[in-house]
């Protein structure tokens, strides 16, 4: 088994290289040589790339992205470098034992908000191979801090609805109290604060203030101080203005935190479904733990409740376990979910080998909603108002910043007014976008579908026609090992294809493809590209080309990305079939002028992270063709390429 894995991954590599010299040989490509790896869990992501690579050495870059609804601060990251770092940035080691870590904050970046990253890296040195890390593990926790701290309240200033005063915490022990929060009461509501921040106030009207983003810890034996403005309606004659009941709390890092077992490499778990359109009753799901392990059983659980949800068994009893092969190291069950409600579910698998507790990768299993009837409907007002103004022989005559303006004013009209057929907003007001360098328009419809409009786009005329006569034949040749063939069927590779076979004939590429071909790879050339062969054709094969058309957009909340334009256009079914990924922002649809009467689906790079992640694409090389696959203007994006 380890023979035929390393000849597959070096004759992959060499047809891969062959596809990138001859296919296509300005294609700029992402290889899995990058060694870029996405790890998710409850709340974070980790995304660890491997830079450069030298003797005995890499350069490392590892991003900490906050997927929870509350901020992550005094982070901390535990794994296992495989190795000695030095030359560190944006982040320190806390502390180690041998080539296992605790990564932890600089000061000025303690602090992730919901959506949002840090980033850090080192120079990582081994006299062995380095190894990729198995796992991450946030090791902060917040505490309640009972003494060794002190809380004054001095007021500078009073009148008869209000005061002004200044709140000092001094921390008498020898350690920093860190990512610190003051909860306290008053019987006055505080209407001004600076040098901390509100971040809760209770029914009690009970205030919880933090320390502000510029400024994190209070020092070993020394303080902090903070300022308010207080009201009050009346004070009375007796009125005499509080502030106590202190309750103080820090996050520390924990070293010996581990209640929760790591991902484990050693078993992989999988779903025969992970998106369910809500409907009646229930849906059967197949789930699958495959492993190499020694173990006689295997559970899934409820990853948010902890409870056993089914017993996973390698018993070939496909009707009652739904195991089809029996002793094949692929442990199954069978799970009834109720799709009568929108819901998320997360299961994990589970067994003990050698003494330890070994834990799968989370699946998750989305029942979601489709769109209703009306908001297909808005998406259709919108993009014929949208069609109308920028297919006009009048607005091709005009200049960029004449269309850009015109075109702001109709989404801004949109958004307002609706339309005579639909007089109310169409288009989230909030979420229009523009970007100068590719002249794209970005909005989202109050359905959450974003959509693109991408003026001085594709030119009049037919679109996706068949191939003109007279394409010459290529005439390809190749050197090296590969020149003499691989084991037929030893390597598969897809190649997406969404071009204008009238611009880029389906003819002239299918024919360096057969080259391949006759080479012993198996290549499958997809020509219609659609949302679901995206998510379905990748897993598998060693080669993954993408031939399309791509757009620079600005989409708020998100980022400047890159996106690739398939030639799927957009329908009342499909809507309904890819509304998960477009609810996830996974995709979109985008109105292209000189060619609006087809709307067409777009792919933001979080398609590719979400389907393939857990290196699902390990043995992988991926090659983008596309117009600004890497930015536009000045500006270089690698998003879609860090997507793999």
């Amino acid at each position: 088994m380890g023979t035929n894995k390393f000849i597959r991954r070096a004759a992959s590599g060499l047809l891969a290289a062959a596809v990138m010299t001859t296919l296509v040989p300005s294609a700029i490509y992402a290889s899995a040589a990058a060694d870029v790896t996405t790890y998710s869990y409850e709340g974070f992501d980790v995304t660890y790339s491997v830079e450069k690579t030298w003797t005995g050495a890499q350069s490392i870059c590892v991003t900490l992205t906050n997927t929870g609804d509350e901020s992550i601060v005094n982070w901390a990251l535990r794994y296992d470098l495989g190795g000695t770092p030095s030359n560190m940035w944006n982040a320190q080691v806390y502390s180690s034992d041998e080539s296992e870590y605790i990564i932890r904050n600089s000061s000025w970046n303690y602090e992730i908000a919901p959506g949002s990253s840090v980033f850090f890296g080192y120079i990582l040195s081994s006299e062995e191979d380095i190894a990729v890390p198995t796992g991450f593990e946030l090791c902060s926790e917040r505490v309640d801090i009972a003494e060794g701290y002190d809380v004054d309240v001095v007021y500078t200033n009073e009148w008869n609805t209000g005061m002004r005063g200044e709140v000092t915490v001094t921390n008498t022990t020898d350690a920093p109290i860190e990512a610190w929060t003051l909860s306290f009461d008053t019987n006055f509501e505080i209407t001004d604060l600076w040098d901390a921040r509100t971040v809760g106030i209770d029914e009690e009207g009970r205030y919880t203030v933090a320390s502000p983003y510029w400024q994190d810890a209070i020092p070993a034996g020394g303080s902090i101080t903070f300022g308010f403005v207080g009201r009050v309606a009346d004070k009375g004659e007796d009125y005499t203005p509080y502030v106590g009941n202190y309750a103080l709390t820090s996050v520390v890092i924990d070293p010996e935190k581990n209640d929760i077992p790591q991902p484990s490499d050693d078993i992989v778990l999988s779903a025969s479904e992970t998106e369910i359109r809500k409907g009646t009753g229930t849906k059967t799901v197949y789930f699958y733990a495959q492993t190499e392990l020694d173990v006689t059983s295997i559970s899934l659980y409820d990853a948010e409740s902890g409870d056993v949800a089914a017993a996973m068994l390698d018993d070939g009893n496909y009707s009652i376990s739904g195991d089809d092969m029996q002793g094949d190291g692929v442990y199954s069950c069978k799970l009834t979910i109720d799709i009568a409600e929108k819901y998320d579910f997360t299961f994990v698998a589970k067994t003990a080998a050698d003494g330890e507790d070994k834990v799968s990768n989370e699946v998750s299993v989305a029942v979601y909603e489709s769109f209703s009837d009306d908001q297909k409907a808005c998406v259709k007002e919108v993009k014929q108002a949208i069609s109308a103004l920028i297919d006009s022989e009048a607005f091709h005559a005009l200049t960029m910043e004449e269309k850009a303006a015109q075109t702001q004013a109709l989404l801004e009209s949109l958004a307002e007014n609706g339309t005579e057929n639909k007089p109310f907003s169409l288009i989230d007001p909030d979420s229009i976008c523009y970007n100068e360098d590719s002249n794209v328009f970005t909005f989202a419809y109050p359905s959450g579908i974003l959509s693109l409009v991408r003026l001085n786009g594709s030119k009049p005329g037919k679109k996706y026609d068949t191939d003109p006569a007279g394409i010459p034949e290529s005439n390809v040749t190749l050197d090296g090992p590969i020149a003499s063939g691989v084991p037929q069927g030893s390597v598969s590779g897809v190649v997406f294809y969404a071009l204008d076979p009238v611009d880029f004939p389906i003819s002239l590429y299918d024919s360096y493809l057969d080259t391949l071909r006759s080479k012993g790879a198996d290549i499958d050339f997809d020509t219609t590209t659609t949302i679901r062969d995206l998510k379905t054709k990748i897993s598998g094969n060693e080669i993954v080309y993408f031939l399309m058309h791509g757009v620079y957009a600005t989409i708020p909340g998100i980022g400047t990305h890159s996106l690739l334009v398939t030639t799927e256009t957009v329908t009342d079914d499909n809507l309904d079939e890819y509304a998960f990924d477009l609810d996830n922002e996974r995709i979109g649809v985008v109105i292209e002028e000189g060619d609006s009467e087809e709307m067409v689906y777009v792919v933001l790079p979080a398609l590719f992270s979400d389907i393939y992640a857990g290196n699902r694409l390990d043995e992988s090389v991926v090659g983008i063709c596309s117009c600004e696959a890497f930015g536009a203007g000045d500006t270089v994006d690698s998003g879609m390429a860090d997507a793999f």
